[in-house]
């Protein structure tokens, strides 16, 4: 808190509502003044009750009389054991600048970008170490092997490179489950150790850290990237790199090279991507000083993460879009990996892109953005070659093995020669060949799309999809007697525990089929699969999005990845009723520069993103009357003001309606996203000053929507 003490609070309301978006002003009383500060969360008095707010201005005078100011009830201070940030100004501009660019309340923008103030308490942990020196263990997991042990082998070869190990990374990441951890213990290989402190969800000593050398184009990159970064030009680098090519260890060289200035670094991943060998390599190089965030963490285990942050015990933090709030004064760099992937953009308000937003920090804090694909989003490559990115390829596989050999299955051929089976005679005959052999299988169904039939439009057949997996288990469990299958989708992992389950099993290879939906194809490395089918390969291309072939071309390539990762050679089968499709087409190629020209022409010519912009605007009520009226109130509003921007709708949104809520959409399309961010503030002023004709009737903002409406 500053020497000066000011008397009045500019306070945002804990209420979400257009109405109410603005500061209320409050007194400071005497006993509080070293206390409140821009982001401080307080209690006030508001009408007949009593509700939260945040402070985002301090002032010394005030326009009001006197007697109508109230005063400040309390100050909210973090739990025991934790602080708050020291520039809170930070987050209040961040939120100012996500508000106006994505449209949300205040109130709405602010929570968002201090997820890091949630409160929690230090919580008893579990780490697993080994007991063995390095002689006996070896000799134990030569017994594991005879015996194939597989979890076992598994367990202990990881715990002879890194001793000690966090327990629920095991569990989790490794795929090992308890009854293996107290087979072991009673065995005295190991031991289960617990504690109570702010301590990282992962603690290994970096000396173990395998120091790779960098290949000269993976060199070049890195060298680039910080020398930019140390001259005052940070900028962001997008590379483009095949799978087994090394962006990891590219990430890990930047981020070691910055953090040793003094600064620090979030690495974003996909959650469904955080693989326990990617997060290992991390925690090997930079040991105690990097930490994770996740679902799989409680609040109270996230709270201590952001503490660590903020008392400066880290210099790097893993996780999905919410680490871009991580407390760091020191930001250097922030590193998105699977740049292209949906889950970066958030679908509730503000509906901020994590692209965006770690570009807008960045540029707030001085540091660099490294966006790294195998299939870069085309937003993103569109950007590169504009020159607004720095480009880089990386098109060599470095970490051994080779692509896998990949063949598209006609399905239309196949219906002619009379078979009307769910598998090619290709893919069938491949898929026993690796059970005879004690290979894995996996299966995709791409169910990615809305379409409940596709007809053959050579034979006129129609194809259904509507049973789903679970038929589709049962075919397969009859057609290959006494093969093991296991299936993963929504339902079978709807139970806690249940995700981990699956995949421990078949990493334990405990099942011979990995039958699934896209869930499977993404962050998992299984090196006994060499087989993979894409079951239905274009019925995304089906989905009434402008995104879909590009959606299609990232899932085929994602699917044929995992393929071929250990030491035998990988085979991939795409079945499709439209071979000649070229999302298809060049994914069986894994040719992206190709898809990516033969898909911005038709960006292009229909103006859809990157090169033009579109904003979403989406009314929604549990009055049907009220949210059309108020559909076609904006779209009048709009062409009264005679907005440059090409207006589409109101139309019903494509689920019409959900929990109870009758949903309209309005499509604003342009070429500048100044113009969408003009509406909306168009539409807002209009919410905040007409009276609504229904109480709970909501209107939401989407730029640039990655889902369909």
């Amino acid at each position: 808190m500053a020497d000066r003490q000011y008397r009045y609070a500019q306070i945002i309301i804990d209420i979400s509502h257009e109405k109410l978006d603005r500061p209320f002003t409050y007194r400071i009383p005497d006993g509080l003044a070293d206390q409140v500060e821009p982001g401080s969360r307080v209690r006030v008095p508001f009408g007949h009750t009593v509700r939260t707010g945040y402070v985002i201005e301090l002032t010394d005078h005030c326009d009001l009389p006197e007697d109508k100011i109230r005063e400040i009830g309390e100050v909210l201070l973090p739990g025991q054991g934790y602080s708050r940030e020291k520039d809170s100004g930070f987050y209040i501009r961040l939120a100012a600048w996500m508000k106006d660019r994505y449209g949300a309340t205040t109130i709405t923008a602010l929570k968002t970008v201090l997820t890091s103030r949630k409160t929690g308490s230090p919580k008893v942990r579990r780490q697993i170490r080994l007991l063995l020196d390095r002689s006996a263990a070896e000799e134990k997991l030569a017994f594991y092997h005879r015996k194939h042990q597989v979890a076992r082998e598994r367990l202990l070869r990881e715990l002879i490179g890194t001793p000690v190990q966090p327990y629920d990374l095991i569990t989790t990441r490794l795929h090992v489950g308890a009854p293996v951890i107290r087979a072991m213990k009673q065995a005295g290989v190991i031991e289960v150790e617990s504690y109570t402190d702010l301590r990282n969800p992962v603690s290994i000593s970096p000396d173990t850290a395998e120091r790779k050398i960098l290949s000269p184009a993976q060199q070049r990159i890195s060298d680039e990237v910080v020398e930019s970064f140390e001259a005052g030009r940070p900028g962001v680098t997008l590379i483009r790199g095949i799978t087994g090519s090394g962006k990891t260890e590219v990430y890990i060289s930047i981020i070691s090279r910055i953090c040793r200035s003094g600064r620090q670094a979030i690495m974003l991943i996909p959650e469904i991507a955080l693989t326990y060998q990617t997060l290992l390599r991390f925690y090997r190089h930079f040991g105690d000083r990097v930490s994770v965030i996740n679902s799989s963490l409680s609040e109270s285990e996230k709270a201590d993460q952001w503490e660590r942050a903020r008392r400066g015990e880290i210099d790097v933090i893993i996780g999905p879009r919410s680490a871009l709030f991580t407390p760091f004064e020191r930001l250097g760099v922030i590193v998105m990996d699977e740049e292209h992937e949906n889950s970066y953009k958030n679908e509730s308000m503000p509906k901020y892109h994590a692209r965006e937003t770690a570009i807008q920090i960045a540029r707030m804090r001085g540091a660099c953005v490294v966006l790294g694909s195998a299939t870069p989003s085309m937003e993103s490559y569109y950007r590169a070659l504009r020159g607004e990115y720095r480009l880089f390829t990386l098109d060599e596989r470095l970490t051994g093995g080779s692509l896998p050999c990949t063949e598209i299955a006609d399905m239309r051929m196949e219906l002619r020669r009379g078979n009307r089976s769910i598998l090619s005679r290709s893919l069938d005959s491949l898929i026993r060949d690796r059970l005879a052999r004690g290979e894995q299988t996996m299966l995709f169904l791409n169910r990615r799309g809305f379409a409940g039939s596709v007809s053959c439009r050579s034979c006129g057949y129609v194809v259904k999809f509507r049973a789903g997996t679970q038929q589709i288990e049962t075919w397969l469990q009859e057609h290959f007697p006494g093969a093991r299958i296991l299936r993963m989708d929504a339902d079978t992992t709807a139970r806690k525990g249940s995700y981990e389950k699956i995949l421990s099993a078949f990493a334990n290879e405990e099942a011979d089929i990995l039958l699934g939906t896209q869930m499977i194809v993404k962050g998992h490395d299984f090196p006994n699969v060499t087989l993979v089918g894409i079951l239905l390969a274009d019925l995304s291309l089906y989905a009434n999005d402008y995104r879909a072939a590009e959606r299609t071309f990232q899932l085929l390539t994602q699917a044929a990845g995992r393929a071929g990762r250990g030491t035998r050679p990988g085979h991939v089968v795409i079945q499709t009723y439209k071979p000649d499709h070229y999302a298809i087409r060049l994914a069986a190629r894994q040719d992206y520069e190709a898809f990516y020209e033969e898909e911005i022409r038709y960006r292009s010519l229909l103006g859809y993103p990157p090169a033009g912009h579109m904003l979403a605007v989406q009314i929604q009520s549990r009055d049907e009357d009220a949210a059309m009226l108020t559909a076609g109130r904006i779209r009048d509003l709009l062409q009264q003001r005679a907005v440059p921007a090409s207006l589409i709708g109101p139309t019903a949104a494509l689920i019409g309606k959900l929990r109870d809520n009758y949903r309209f959409v309005i499509y604003v399309k342009d070429a500048k996203y100044d113009t969408l961010i003009h509406c909306k503030d168009i539409i807002e002023a209009h919410l905040r000053t007409e009276d609504l004709p229904a109480r709970d009737l909501q209107v939401q903002f989407d730029f640039n929507p990655v889902v369909p409406y």
